[in-house]
C-alpha cells in the first residue's frame, strides 16, 4: 500500500518518506535510501527528507565501513545545522555519524541537546543510552534505555540492549524478565537466550537455564550456545 501511494502520488514527498521509513526498518537501507533520495527530488529544501537521506548514508557507511558515505552524511547535517543551529533532528543525526566515528562525547553532547527539546524521542533516548554503555557509564545508560522502551515498548533494539545491562550489572531477575518478553518476539535470537540462562545460573535455577539455552535448534547452536551447555552439563556431573 505505501508503494502504491508513491506511485499514485509520484509528487508527495511524505509518502516516499513514509516508504523509507517502513523498508528501513525491515532492513533495506539501499532501498530506504533511494526513497529519501526520491523526496529529496521532489523537494531538495525539505529538511525532513534532507535529514533522512543523511541518517541513511551515515547507517550504510558505519555497515559497510565506508567512511565515505559518513562523510557524506555529515557535510548534510552540518550544512542543516549551519542553517538552523537549533534542530533537534539535525543535532540527532550528526549524534549517529560521532557514534559512527567513535566520537562518544560529543555524540553524547548532541544527544543531550536533543533530549532537551525533544524529551519523549524515543529512538535520542536509544542513541543515548548506547552512548552512555559504550563509555562504561552502565548505570545512566540503564536509565536512558529504560525510558526509551517505556515511550516505544516495540523497540526491539533498545531492549535487547537494556538485556545485557541488567546482566552486566547483576540485576539477573530484571535480565530474566525482560530477556524473556524480548525472546518472545525474538526466539531466533542466540545471544539474549544464553544471557538469560546465565542469569538462570547466577540466581540458582540451573535446570531452568539448561532448559532455556537447550531451545536453540542443534543446527544454529553455535560455540557460544554449546559451551554455555557444556558448562551446564559440568555442573550437573553429565561428564560424558
Amino acid at each position: 500500500l505505501i508503494r502504491r501511494a508513491t506511485k499514485e502520488s509520484p509528487d508527495s514527498v511524505s509518502a516516499h518518506l513514509v516508504l523509507s521509513a517502513y523498508i528501513g526498518r525491515e532492513g533495506d537501507f539501499a532501498g530506504a535510501l533511494q526513497a529519501a533520495r526520491d523526496a529529496v527530488a521532489i523537494e531538495p529544501d525539505n529538511r525532513s527528507a534532507q535529514l533522512r537521506e543523511a541518517e541513511l548514508l551515515v547507517e550504510i557507511g558505519y555497515r559497510d565501513s565506508d567512511s565515505e558515505q559518513i562523510q557524506a552524511g555529515r557535510a548534510i547535517v552540518d550544512k542543516i545545522l549551519e542553517a538552523e543551529p537549533d534542530s533537534p533532528e539535525g543535532h540527532f543525526v550528526r549524534a549517529k555519524v560521532e557514534l559512527s566515528n567513535g566520537e562518544i562525547d560529543a555524540a553524547k553532547e548532541s544527544l543531550e541537546t536533543v533530549l532537551q527539546a525533544r524529551p519523549n524521542w524515543s529512538q535520542a533516548r536509544y542513541a543515548l543510552g548506547s552512548a552512555l554503555a559504550a563509555s562504561g557509564e552502565l548505570s545512566r545508560a540503564r536509565v536512558e534505555l529504560a525510558r526509551a522502551v517505556e515511550i516505544d515498548p516495540q523497540m526491539s533494539i533498545a531492549r535487547k540492549l537494556l538485556v545485557k545491562l541488567h546482566a552486566q550489572l547483576g540485576e539477573h531477575e530484571f535480565a530474566i524478565e525482560l530477556g524473556r518478553e524480548y525472546l518472545q518476539r525474538h526466539a531466533d535470537d542466540i545471544q539474549i537466550r544464553i544471557i538469560v540462562g546465565q542469569s538462570l545460573i547466577r540466581v540458582g535455577r540451573g535446570e531452568d537455564a539448561y532448559a532455556e539455552v537447550e531451545k536453540i535448534p542443534e543446527e544454529d547452536r553455535d560455540a557460544a550456545a554449546l559451551f554455555a551447555l557444556g558448562r551446564l552439563d559440568l555442573a550437573f556431573g553429565r561428564i560424558e
